[in-house]
């Protein structure tokens, strides 16, 4: 494991067991982590690091987000053909210029 792991690590625990980032700077957390090689980061480093990683993780689901109309649009373009095709061979569905007409 490595430090930034570690803190990674760290921010998570914080984060989802309701703790204030003040909990790394109390002496028995310190000693809790006396045995181990990694620095504790103090509670404005560790909040920091916390913003930081939400932020990261929020330009990825932007990201996504940018790239899931157009992956829809690709899902829904080969369903809708798959219909077509089933349905059209069955005689029940006509296509007109993208749309569908039931008859």
């Amino acid at each position: 494991m490595t430090q930034f792991k570690f803190e990674k690590q760290l921010v998570e625990f914080v984060i989802t067991a309701d703790q204030p980032f003040t909990i790394v700077e109390e002496p028995s957390f310190r000693l809790l982590f006396a045995t181990i090689k990694f620095k504790i980061p103090g509670a404005d480093a560790l909040k920091n690091k916390a913003m930081r990683m939400y932020d990261d993780k929020i330009v990825r689901i932007k990201e996504t987000l940018k790239v899931l109309p157009q992956t829809f649009t690709k899902i829904l373009m080969k369903f809708k053909w798959c219909i077509l095709n089933y349905l059209g061979s069955q005689g029940k569905v006509l296509c007109h210029l993208g749309r569908l007409d039931f008859n």
